[in-house]
């Protein structure tokens, strides 16, 4: 009740700057994080970058699809009639694939940028709290994601192939003067 009640009060307060922020970061992908690191932070200009976060958005599903499939927890929208979605997507909610990728993207963006971890962690938050304010998850699901966000960083950051491309991004991102 108090998870839905959260969803429900952050609909009333979603203003229709929120509502567009919250659509845009429904967009699965780390480039999202160019508001704090700048215009210079895209796919087209940081192919090795791109490569490394493409890698980390595939080990999600992986994790989260069994656990969402143990749980079966309905979004917030199928519970509740007074739910007003901004998009409608398919599946179980718990734990939220965005909050793990939030967390994900930030732990790795804040190794590559150190300069920057507060920032990306900031924006990292604001990007699976969408979820809530989109109408598609609940805080409890955005919590869950990043604990397996956080887990599955661990054992990313344990791999030596993922270290590789690890060091590549980061050579690229230095020599493109994100740092």
């Amino acid at each position: 009740k108090a998870d839905l009640e959260a969803v429900l009060a952050t609909q009333r307060a979603r203003s229709a700057a929120d509502a567009a922020a919250a659509q845009a970061d429904a967009e699965a992908t780390v480039f999202r994080f160019a508001d704090v690191l700048g215009e210079g932070f895209n796919a087209d200009k940081l192919p090795l970058t791109a490569q490394l976060f493409g890698r980390l958005t595939k080990s999600i599903g992986p994790v989260v699809n069994p656990a969402k499939d143990h749980w079966h927890r309905a979004r917030p929208f199928v519970a509740s009639s007074a739910v007003e979605p901004l998009s409608r997507p398919d599946g179980d909610t718990y734990p939220s694939g965005h909050g793990a990728l939030a967390r994900l993207y930030a732990i790795v963006l804040a190794d590559l940028v150190p300069g920057r971890r507060e920032a990306i962690f900031t924006r990292a938050d604001r990007f699976a709290w969408n979820r809530v304010v989109n109408g598609v998850h609940y805080p409890t699901d955005v919590s869950a994601g990043a604990i397996a966000g956080t887990l599955i960083a661990q054992r990313l950051l344990a791999d030596a192939a993922f270290r590789d491309d690890f060091a590549n991004a980061q050579r690229e991102l230095r020599a493109a003067g994100i740092d």
